[in-house]
């Protein structure tokens, strides 16, 4: 029982490994960049629907983030750095929020 348990999983194992490298082989790089040099542009609907208002959720989760656990940690431990921590928590998600045009991600 246990041995066809193992040779299962083992010949799982090795087909989950052959597939997972041939499939970086079979990607095309002609969809990475279009002709005007954007790079990862999404419907604008997916854009508008989904990731502004998920945006909107980072943007406001970073806000908590940096209000209890690491304002009172970086005023302790370095009150020279106090607002560093708000860039990549407050600031990135409100500009890609706020400020990126729609549908160029």
């Amino acid at each position: 029982m246990f041995s066809r348990i193992r040779s299962f999983v083992a010949t799982l194992s090795i087909v989950a490994l052959v597939l997972g490298s041939s499939v970086p082989a079979l990607a095309s790089s002609s969809h990475l960049a279009d002709d005007d040099g954007v790079q990862g542009q999404v419907p604008v609907v997916l854009d508008v629907l989904i990731l502004r208002p998920m945006g909107l959720l980072m943007t406001g989760a970073g806000l908590v983030i940096y209000a209890f656990p690491v304002l009172p940690i970086t005023a302790i431990t370095r009150p020279t750095q106090i607002f560093k921590p708000l860039g990549p928590l407050v600031a990135a998600p409100a500009r890609y929020t706020f400020s990126d045009p729609l549908g160029q991600h």
